[in-house]
């Protein structure tokens, strides 16, 4: 297989330019930036305009723009303030997997999508796409408090 770079810095470049300019929209609209993101992706990808396709070079990306996510929640963690509100969060997060797979499950049946064989995953699915995504917001709520409430505790927040 023959990887075409510019193939690869068009597709990029269309993914951040769509991506930055929905976002801004969103954001105008009072919906969080992420989700005129998404929004960009639907548009410019397959589903619509089929400017960018989902391709392994654009999968590989999403996957380290994940761990990227992933490793900075972890950054700006504090630890002390994780375990005491360790219990609470478990039981938000505990709930908050039990409502998608049931909701995921509750739209396969209700729309009919097949006969039933794969009704546990359906769920499922929709819950490991939401996790990185309730990131952002946390994160963007810092900065603001940081740039408008004085300096940052040394620690970080918990996410």
């Amino acid at each position: 297989m023959e990887i075409n770079t510019l193939d690869i810095l068009k597709n990029l470049a269309i993914i951040l330019v769509a991506a930055k300019l929905l976002g801004i929209v969103a954001r105008k609209l009072g919906a969080p930036q992420v989700v005129g993101e998404i929004i960009a992706g639907l548009i410019v990808g397959p589903c619509m305009l089929n400017f960018v396709s989902y391709d392994g070079f654009i999968s590989g990306m999403a996957e380290i723009g994940v761990i990227l996510l992933m490793f900075s929640a972890g950054l700006g963690t504090d630890l002390k303030e994780l375990i005491k509100t360790g219990p609470v969060a478990l039981l938000v997060a505990f709930a908050g997997v039990i409502v998608s797979v049931a909701g995921g499950a509750a739209v396969y049946l209700v729309f009919g999508f097949g006969d039933g064989d794969l009704l546990p995953f359906c769920g499922a699915r929709g819950e490991g796409r939401g996790e990185a995504r309730g990131r952002r917001p946390h994160s963007k709520k810092r900065e603001h408090r940081k740039m408008h409430d004085g300096p940052e505790h040394p620690h970080g927040h918990c996410v």
